[in-house]
């Protein structure tokens, strides 16, 4: 039994180093309790690192583009970002927590989600693109709809890894 928890000791030790767990069944109730607790602490640590370095990295840019913009310009893309970032929640639509959560895909099941998250975020392009000269003329500024559009573009191009981004 001692032999067998080295052996998962030197397994996590080198699957932490590559952020990468898993979970032996071969250990003992009591022990695969504490491992799961620490390992659960651990991803949680992890899972905070990466929030915070997440705004922070988000203000960095905030500041240096309130630095190497206009103010005009600026207004354009903080215009943009709050109307990009509505559209996103709905860009992914739980397809990755899914395939986060399912232990056992198919390839059928992982081509579906794929080329669903594909076409759905196509759709949002085109839905944000044609409401780009409405949130232009409400907020009176034109120079939205070409930054807009462009922006739209993002979507179609991020849901290309989101299916595989999901399955690491």
């Amino acid at each position: 039994r001692r032999r067998g928890h080295n052996l998962l000791l030197l397994q996590w030790h080198s699957y932490a180093s590559k952020a990468r767990l898993t979970l032996d069944t071969a250990t003992t109730s009591s022990s695969s309790g504490d491992s799961l607790a620490r390992r659960t602490g651990l991803g949680a640590l992890w899972l905070f690192g990466s929030r915070v370095w997440s705004q922070v990295m988000s203000l960095t840019i905030g500041v240096a583009l309130a630095r190497l913009l206009d103010p005009a310009d600026f207004g354009v893309l903080a215009i943009v970002m709050v109307v990009t970032g509505l559209f996103g929640m709905l860009a992914d639509m739980g397809v990755s927590t899914a395939i986060v959560q399912k232990q056992d895909l198919s390839e059928t099941e992982l081509s579906a989600a794929f080329w669903f998250n594909l076409g759905a975020s196509f759709v949002i392009a085109a839905v944000l693109a044609a409401c780009s000269p409405l949130i232009a003329t409400f907020n009176a500024v034109p120079a939205v709809v070409p930054v807009m559009c462009a922006m739209a573009l993002t979507f179609p191009v991020s849901s290309f890894g989101s299916v595989h981004h999901a399955l690491l």
